[in-house]
């Protein structure tokens, strides 16, 4: 793999998304003549939108989730659950001041700013957005072939098994999600993405680097994959799954409900818990019933 980097963001900030290290490591590799790759796994605009006087958040109706802004081909509001899209309003609707203010960066934001700090090169956005219309991605992947200086963009799409010989570097703006995942899976999942997004890099005749923005340098995980590699880092996993009676160590099966009426929903769980009880007596462990991570998705409670 290419040599890794870790960008610690308590010391230094970003701006929409990336860090002046990493500002810095874009202008040197484009006055290379190579290519960048920079990964966010979020698309859209902005993921939040929220009024500063009286601090309402756009909120999907249906689900447990906030709506995401998307500005292109023009500015509304959509749901990535349930697919719900509402207009974009130009004040509050609690409060009705225009006081409505964005937080956090999609990759169309991204690509904003991107074009801001680097006016004289293409930055290239691949996403489910950019990529809709019959031929995009095509088109999109003749622009990358043709090898001139320029900044890729996108979503897990874009580091799926392509081969770009000039990016010699991949930058991974958010990889703190993976690490604070309720999903026991995504530890192993968060190293096989870095491992596969990273693997993109010097993948031609020069040499790769990596740069992992986070707030957490010092957790397990990535010391482990920047110190070792995912070998190690998959043994680690495999050692605190054993002892906290995981699988594979142990088998797991989980039972969800789901239906328009929370009460309902909760109902049948307690009784099929009670009825699993009187069946496996003390050889299984039951657990819950317990809401799922996001309880209610397109109006739907599970």
């Amino acid at each position: 793999l290419p040599k890794m980097h870790l960008i610690d963001l308590k010391i230094v900030k970003k701006q929409h998304g990336i860090s002046q290290p990493l500002i810095e490591q874009i202008k040197n590799t484009l006055a290379r003549k190579e290519q960048v790759l920079i990964f966010l796994n979020r698309r859209g605009y902005a993921p939040v939108l929220v009024c500063e006087s009286c601090g309402w958040q756009a909120n999907c109706p249906h689900c447990d989730a906030h709506f995401t802004l998307h500005t292109q081909p023009y500015s509304y509001l959509h749901c990535h659950h349930c697919g719900t899209v509402h207009r974009l309003p130009d004040h509050c609707p609690e409060c009705q001041q225009k006081s409505l203010k964005t937080l956090g960066a999609g990759t169309a934001k991204v690509e904003e700013h991107l074009q801001e700090l680097f006016p004289d090169h293409d930055v290239i956005r691949v996403d489910r957005d950019s990529t809709s219309r019959v031929g995009s991605w095509q088109k999109i992947y003749d622009r990358i072939q043709q090898n001139k200086p320029s900044i890729l963009l996108g979503t897990q799409m874009l580091a799926k098994g392509h081969h770009f010989p000039h990016v010699t570097l991949v930058a991974i703006l958010d990889i703190d999600a993976g690490l604070l995942s309720v999903d026991i899976r995504a530890p192993e999942r968060t190293a096989q993405l870095i491992v596969q997004v990273a693997g993109r890099a010097g993948r031609g005749e020069h040499k790769g680097h990596v740069y992992l923005q986070t707030l957490r340098p010092d957790h397990p995980l990535l010391t482990t994959l920047i110190e070792k590699d995912y070998r190690a880092v998959a043994k680690q996993t495999l050692a605190e799954r054993k002892v906290a009676l995981l699988p594979p160590y142990r088998y797991a099966v989980l039972i969800r409900a789901e239906s328009k009426d929370r009460d309902y929903t909760l109902h049948f769980l307690n009784e099929a818990a009670e009825q699993l009880r009187q069946i496996a007596g003390d050889i299984v462990d039951i657990w819950g019933p317990i809401p799922a991570p996001m309880e209610r998705k397109a109006g739907r409670y599970r």
